[in-house]
């Protein structure tokens, strides 16, 4: 029963043992939120990944023109001799379907881990597309349909993946789904969504600089920072970050005041000559705030972490820059609303030479110094939460090009549904 357990879910298993959350095995978590202990199920009753209803297949195969859908995957066969299959990316794949072409569907490819993606060349994300064919899952020993994902060689695909599961994300477009993500998360435990969207288990990464941005937009965020220069943290390079930036700047041009959402272009020049530039979007009700910015005079970046290092300065210079590091993270953390108890964390596991005795006297610094601004300025701070401002009117999401595209796409398909066969 192991074997075929583990055969039907190596997500589960690491190094062939079972390993699930350490809370379903927890007495006292159990008692406390009265969850009884659930009985095994016998392995017969279980649903194998031969079931289109769990392993995707259905979803795939409705998918509507420029959809988006949430997809984890693994290898067909191990990597190495003897290895354990297991989720390529676990925190899943985001895949937006741009062609249908017969049984062949064709996806835009955008993966949910940081590193693959802002450290990737912008010809890359370009070149990078996958496909899955619908009858694949006839051919496939477990019945799961087959993905292969194609980089700069477009007859050369990567390692063939086995889709387990997918979610549709929205019912034609993604935007409706953060929205309805964001509605939905909003005040629970206590926090606003929009501060916990990194943690979101229903927001795959690849959404969360967007949802940023409509944080803004829907008044819950007094200011969003997107860094678009810069060689390793590229935002713009995840779905819909560069359209709701366009939207934005569109919007403010043709409208004015009567738009009331504004953005900025920072820029910060490193020691070494390297520019980075920030487009920095906020509500026209909280435009003071962005004078509260550190360091002075339009240079604050989204990657947050300035000054960098000169590359050359003595020991007592490298620590001084990093420790302005922590204080203007902790100063520009409480400018842009977050809580004070997540801007300590941010910093207390933020990885740097800095001793943790450093880090806290850089706490305190900041706490003192924001204390003794505010007095002195008169400036009101803000926390980020639903109800802050007005959302932006209907007219600017219904306008949005991925919206429109997606309708007419639709409209196309629906159409074509409908034709009578030719003779």
């Amino acid at each position: 029963e192991t074997e075929n357990h583990e055969t039907l879910y190596p997500m589960l298993y690491t190094n062939g043992q079972l390993a699930l959350p350490k809370e379903l095995g927890n007495e006292r978590y159990i008692k406390k939120y009265n969850n009884p202990k659930p009985k095994p199920m016998p392995i017969d009753e279980e649903t194998s990944r031969s079931d289109a209803e769990i392993n995707g297949e259905k979803v795939i195969s409705n998918l509507k023109p420029l959809q988006f859908v949430w997809v984890f995957a693994y290898p067909k066969v191990p990597t190495k001799a003897g290895e354990k299959t297991a989720f390529v990316e676990p925190k899943g794949i985001v895949l937006q379907l741009k062609a249908r072409l017969g049984d062949t569907l064709v996806f835009d490819y955008h993966s949910s881990e940081r590193a693959r993606v802002l450290h990737r060349r912008r010809i890359d994300i370009v070149a990078t597309s996958a496909t899955i064919n619908l009858n694949s899952a006839t051919v496939s020993s477990s019945g799961g349909l087959e993905l292969l994902v194609f980089g700069r060689n477009s007859s050369q695909p990567g390692l063939p993946l086995e889709i387990m599961s997918a979610l549709p994300l929205g019912q034609t477009n993604a935007i409706d789904y953060i929205h309805s993500y964001l509605d939905k998360q909003e005040g629970v435990y206590g926090m606003s969504s929009c501060y916990m969207y990194h943690a979101g288990a229903w927001l795959p990464e690849a959404f969360v600089y967007a949802a940023e941005i409509m944080c803004v937009l829907i008044g819950a965020k007094p200011i969003g920072m997107i860094q678009y220069t810069s060689s390793s943290d590229d935002e713009t390079v995840y779905p819909l970050v560069q359209e709701l930036c366009e939207h934005i700047v569109r919007f403010r041009v043709a409208l004015g005041d009567q738009f009331p959402v504004d953005y900025a272009v920072y820029k910060y020049t490193s020691a070494q000559g390297e520019d980075f530039e920030s487009l920095i979007v906020y509500r026209k009700e909280f435009s003071s705030l962005l004078g509260a910015l550190r360091p002075e005079g339009d240079v604050a970046q989204a990657l947050h972490i300035l000054p960098f290092p000169r590359g050359h300065e003595s020991p007592i210079q490298r620590k001084q820059d990093l420790e302005e590091q922590l204080f203007l993270s902790y100063w520009n953390g409480k400018v842009l609303g977050y809580p004070d108890h997540m801007i300590k964390v941010y910093i207390r596991d933020f990885k740097t030479e800095l001793s943790q005795d450093d880090k806290n006297r850089m706490l305190r610094k900041g706490e003192t110094g924001w204390k003794r601004y505010l007095d002195e300025s008169g400036l009101v701070p803000v926390e980020i939460k639903r109800g802050l401002a007005d959302s932006v009117s209907s007219d600017f999401w219904e306008s949005l090009p991925s919206n429109i595209a997606a309708a007419n796409a639709q409209h196309v398909s629906d159409t074509a549904t409908c034709q009578a066969p030719p003779n």
